[in-house]
């Protein structure tokens, strides 16, 4: 187009300074000097040549996609090409001598910034853009100036821009599109010289987002405004991303103004501006899809861990507490975590478990620890709050918090979280340092875990207390069979003996004492009272010996025992009493009492052969229902407590499952019947008591014996002054179906001056009272006989005669007779085996007994069967 233009402007110089002038002037002028052949021959080859440059010129003028315009000084159309007749839609003979203004502004002069009259002033060239109509227009104006160099005229050029204006348009909203994407992006943007690494722009968004000013990022170098942390964030880096031309960071962190740390993805890239490379980095905002990427992998971990602490249910405690301490620091990405259980006062915690890391790093005792909640620092705030704990600054001041001791692992953060079991917190468990500060999140994933942890663990223990009270029904069962067993036999037994005890008492009535035979019978006698007394063990084991009830106090047994238990177990054991303050009143029997204490003093004394220490202590214990439920062999209500502790040798757990049986002992042949604590065991059930045995090998035992406790005050039972036992004339019948024992009853009534009447069961008992109603004061009946008993005789006889004495004999216990009816006034029992002057008195203590009717109902507690 400028070649056109510098063409179109000479010409347009020959056109305005020869008019009309013919092609080939020139050649007519060297005609002169040349010959006539000659001359026409030049004439016509500079006809031709100017014609073919005219053609070729006009071909070129035509084919410009501009509407051109060849005028004179006056601003008229001199020559116009083909362009022009189709913008303006005339032919040129209708556009030849017209001027410009009326052509293209459609006035009779040019208006003020028409370029053409400031081409004819500045002689240079001008421009213009027109809008004509919907379409844009550019109007270049080259001026004509003739051999002085004035202005002759002009190429008026008018040239179609509107897709050069399309394009500009289009480039402007691309650059405004831009502008505000990069205004409203929510990622961060920063813009950098590439030849400098200057950031020239920064958008809204990254200034809000790390807290500077606008101002504070323009001419700064990328690595001199500090925002990579994690990498190697320098020229170096720099010069790589001009090199690759990208660069991406999935996860850098970002320093704020106020040091947070913020999590973005980095990404980097150079392109070209204007043949200038400019470096465009964009800064996204990535920590809400890290929370939620953190979450859901927490999610994921936590239903592993469930699921693989399920699948650990019936392994040992120690396997379940060592899986959880493992599965809190995964599911927290922790460094350190332990696990303690808490005792039933929620006042002391036991750590089972600490972390490999913790035992590596720190210098702790053996496991397990013991801690008290009230020396405890921020930790102990969970069981006093009941709720979870977070401290995510452990360096701030806070006023529970109590340090940490010498050799303890740094803790930056830590969560402590109690493990409840409906009301009471039944273990705790914390986590610390985890990278990131710990959130509602980390404590639900966790609690949750411990949750299981505790179901698992407190079904196990269940598990196991079934078992032991599965055990203890086991053993309790085969110790009332061996009681029944054994009293059975003391029954039988007591039968032998009395016949044993009755004559040789009779014989030695007889013989003088310097007789050698009295001296046999003597050593009868001693032998049916050794015996005696070892039915009375097993009566006691059976809990069907007599007893003698009355209230008591169970320190004035203790205390009046003390002088006698000190003299017993030697000086090489040092004894120490313990009476608790207004202990409660027992309903017991004060021989059976006393022997409970002085056997198991005695056992404890074996135990400690090279001395030791005994301690017996009373005090009064309330056992609630939810204490009952974590213990089966105890039974709600109010106790007092016996214990009797040594420091002797202890006992393994299968000694301690047969302790109470009969005739088991550790002791050497000979020296022990192992009938001591079974005796006391029967002896604490038939008064309705609870005895319980804690001992560790080489660490001493303890007995602890519960019996009810009553608001009652005690009563002390006085002396009786016992005389030998009077005789009588009396009638009395017998009813006894052994037969030496009914003959033994017969000579020992009869030679007291009693009338004897005897029967081998009570249906000859009856027989005879209808013979004898008259006769008859009293009925001596043994409660078990075949046909009919004792009791069947004495329902039938005491309602058509309520005035009739009975007394009963029996190997057995009250209990066995309170089993089937009450005592009332007018009976009365004597234990076999009984002794003639035994016997003797309890018949005139019937006789002369004066009460008639019945007597007031017994105490209760008396009538209970034993359990």
């Amino acid at each position: 187009m400028g070649s056109l233009m510098r063409n179109a402007s000479t010409m347009s110089r020959v056109l305005l300074a020869e008019g009309n002038r013919p092609a080939g002037g020139e050649a007519l002028e060297k005609a002169r000097d040349n010959p006539p052949d000659m001359i026409m021959t030049e004439r016509k080859r500079a006809e031709e040549n100017a014609d073919r440059a005219g053609r070729e010129w006009q071909r070129t003028f035509d084919a410009t996609n501009s509407a051109v315009w060849i005028l004179d000084r006056d601003q008229r159309v001199v020559r116009s090409n083909k362009t022009a007749e189709r913008f303006f839609q005339r032919s040129c003979d209708e556009l030849i001598g017209k001027r410009c203004c009326e052509l293209v502004h459609g006035t009779e002069a040019p208006t003020p910034e028409c370029p053409l009259l400031r081409a004819r002033n500045s002689l240079l060239r001008e421009s213009q853009e027109l809008q004509i109509g919907p379409g844009w227009f550019e109007i270049t104006v080259d001026p004509i100036l003739d051999a002085d160099g004035q202005y002759e005229g002009a190429v008026h050029t008018v040239s179609d821009i509107n897709e050069r204006k399309r394009s500009e348009h289009d480039l402007l909203a691309s650059e405004a599109r831009y502008r505000r994407l990069f205004e409203s992006a929510r990622d961060g943007i920063l813009i950098l010289d590439a030849s400098t690494g200057e950031i020239v722009d920064v958008n809204p968004f990254l200034v809000d987002l790390l807290g500077f000013d606008h101002e504070y990022f323009l001419g700064r170098k990328l690595w001199e405004i500090g925002l990579f942390k994690d990498i190697a964030a320098s020229k170096t880096a720099f010069l790589e991303l001009l090199e690759k031309g990208y660069i991406r960071y999935e996860d850098l962190s970002l320093e704020t103004r106020d040091g947070r740390l913020i999590d973005v993805a980095f990404t980097s890239y150079v392109f070209l501006v204007d043949s200038t490379k400019v470096v465009q980095c964009n800064i996204r905002d990535i920590t809400e899809r890290k929370r939620v990427a953190e979450a859901l992998n927490l999610h994921a971990r936590r239903a592993q861990a469930l699921l693989d602490l399920q699948l650990l249910s019936h392994a040992q405690e120690g396997q379940v507490l060592d899986f959880v301490l493992d599965a809190c620091l995964s599911i927290t990405q922790s460094e350190y975590s332990f696990v303690g259980t808490m005792d039933e006062a929620e006042s002391v915690m036991t750590i089972h478990r600490w972390s490999k890391a913790v035992m590596a790093e720190c210098a702790l005792p053996a496991q397990p620890i013991e801690y008290p909640i009230c020396a405890a620092g921020l930790w102990g705030d969970c069981v006093r709050q009941r709720e979870p704990v977070i401290c995510n600054d452990y360096q701030a001041p806070h006023p529970n918090k109590k340090g940490l001791p010498e050799g303890h692992v740094s803790i930056r953060r830590f969560v402590a979280i109690p493990v409840l079991d409906g009301n009471r917190i039944v273990a705790v468990a914390a986590v610390a340092n985890k990278t990131r500060d710990y959130a509602e999140a980390d404590v639900g994933a966790l609690s949750t875990l411990l949750n299981k942890m505790w179901e698992i663990l407190s079904r196990q223990r269940r598990e196991r207390e079934r078992e032991t009270l599965e055990e203890q029904y086991r053993q309790a069962q085969k110790m009332e069979a061996i009681g029944q067993l054994a009293g059975g036999v003391a029954h039988d037994f007591n039968n032998i003996l009395q016949a044993m005890v009755g004559y040789s008492s009779m014989l030695l009535d007889r013989l003088p004492e310097h007789d050698e035979t009295h001296e046999f019978a003597e050593e009868i006698a001693q032998g049916a009272e050794r015996a005696a007394v070892l039915t009375r063990q097993l009566l006691a084991f059976s809990r069907r010996q007599i007893l003698e009830m009355e209230d008591l106090e169970l320190n004035e047994v203790v205390h009046g025992l003390t002088k006698m238990i000190r003299r017993t177990i030697g000086e090489d054991v040092e004894v120490e009493v313990t009476e608790g303050r207004r202990v409660g009143i027992v309903h017991a029997d004060r021989g059976q009492m006393e022997q409970v204490l002085l056997n198991l003093c005695l056992n404890a004394r074996d135990a400690m052969p090279e001395g030791g220490a005994l301690t017996i202590g009373t005090e009064n214990v309330v056992m609630d229902s939810e204490y009952c439920d974590v213990h089966a062999w105890a039974s709600p209500g109010r106790y007092v407590l016996l214990s009797v502790t040594d420091t002797g040798c202890g006992m393994d757990a299968q000694t301690q499952a047969r302790i109470f049986e009969p005739f088991f002992t550790t002791k050497e042949l000979g020296k022990g019947t192992g009938l001591g604590l079974a005796t006391v065991y029967g002896i604490v059930r038939q008064h309705q008591g609870m005895i319980q045995v804690y001992s560790e090998v080489g660490k001493g035992t303890t007995f602890k014996v519960y019996l009810p406790s009553f608001e009652r005050t005690a009563t002390t039972v006085g002396t009786k002054v016992v005389g030998r036992a009077r005789g009588g004339t009396e009638t009395i019948l017998v009813a006894e179906d052994d037969e030496a024992l009914r003959k033994l009853a017969a000579r020992i009534l009869e030679s007291a001056g009693y009338t004897v009447l005897l029967a081998a069961n009570g249906e000859e008992a009856l027989d005879v009272f209808e013979k004898h109603t008259a006769d008859i004061d009293l009925f001596l009946l043994d409660v078990v006989m075949p046909k009919m008993g004792g009791k069947a005789v004495y329902d039938v006889l005491r309602q058509q005669h309520p005035r009739l004495r009975f007394l009963f004999s029996s190997g057995y216990s009250t209990s066995a007779i309170h089993t089937d009816f009450v005592l009332k006034a007018g009976t009365d029992l004597i234990q076999k085996p009984y002794a003639p002057d035994a016997l003797l008195r309890k018949v005139r203590e019937g006789l002369d007994r004066t009460d008639e009717g019945p007597a007031s109902e017994s105490d209760p507690r008396e009538e209970e069967s034993p359990q």
